[in-house]
């Protein structure tokens, strides 16, 4: 199949997961300038669940607060915009399920690559002065969503993919190429912009993978791209089966991509593991 066909395929499916609808309301609003705390507080005390995980998030040691935060409304105010975002898509993806027909897709282990991901992503940003770190929170959260598609919208392709990739030693992107006919990269970035998204969370999901071939983009969209493709490398330390290879090439491209210096790069390893 062509790449085109492949997305219409995907898009059309009546397996594709869908976002909640608290979800997508919240990216709706919070792409708006005349949006308020008191706004995105409303939208999420109506899922009693969201509620509840966002309060108990809230009051673990992941922010340390020194006083009790006892309603959405004081955690909208005291965590911001981009942080409540963060945790409601958080939520939201971690409670979506796979669709479709038999595959030997392992959600589970996705899910747990996937928020291992989001927190190397932060872990990175976090060593850049000025960076915002909830936004690539979920680009990082989000960068392999293709991959949960296909398993939901193709399994029977998808499985032939996950078999080839326990048999060899290959890119999982030339071999969707060559056995779909579009990477979960793109299916990835297409899917999440039916959802809304904006650009800024879209593109990294788009060129993780290949941060050389996005061009022509502001120095935040850039830096967003590369440190999404680091946050893959440290993923792949924790996870491969030959870890050395992806801390050597950490270390040399997060020196070359992003500037970061042996201190920083070592803090990261370290807050990693």
């Amino acid at each position: 199949m062509s790449q085109d066909e492949v997305l219409q395929k995907v898009l059309n499916s009546e397996d594709l997961p869908t976002l909640p609808i608290v979800a997508s309301k919240l990216i709706t609003l919070t792409s708006r300038e005349e949006t308020t705390l008191s706004d995105i507080a409303d939208l999420v005390s109506k899922d009693m669940s969201l509620s509840a995980k966002i309060l108990k998030v809230s009051n673990s040691a992941f922010y340390s607060f020194p006083q009790q935060i006892s309603s959405i409304n004081q955690a909208v105010a005291i965590l911001g915009t981009n942080a409540v975002r963060s945790l409601v898509l958080s939520f939201s993806f971690l409670n979506m399920e796979g669709k479709g027909g038999a595959t030997d897709f392992d959600f589970k282990a996705f899910w747990e690559r996937s928020l291992a991901g989001a927190v190397a992503a932060r872990l990175i940003m976090e060593q850049i002065p000025g960076a915002d770190s909830e936004d690539i929170f979920i680009s990082g959260l989000l960068q392999n969503i293709g991959q949960l598609i296909f398993a939901s919208t193709m399994p029977k392709e998808y499985n032939r993919v996950l078999a080839r990739l326990d048999e060899e030693d290959a890119s999982d992107v030339d071999l969707e190429t060559e056995l779909i006919g579009a990477p979960h990269t793109l299916v990835g970035y297409e899917v999440a912009r039916h959802w809304g998204f904006p650009e800024g969370l879209l593109l990294p999901i788009r060129f993780h993978h290949e941060p050389e071939q996005c061009n022509g983009h502001d120095r935040q969209t850039s830096m967003a791209i590369q440190t999404i493709h680091l946050s893959d490398l440290l993923v792949r330390i924790l996870y491969s089966d030959t870890p050395e290879k992806y801390h050597k090439l950490f270390r040399k491209q997060a020196r070359d991509l992003l500037g970061l210096k042996v201190l920083a790069i070592n803090r990261i390893l370290k807050d990693v593991h």
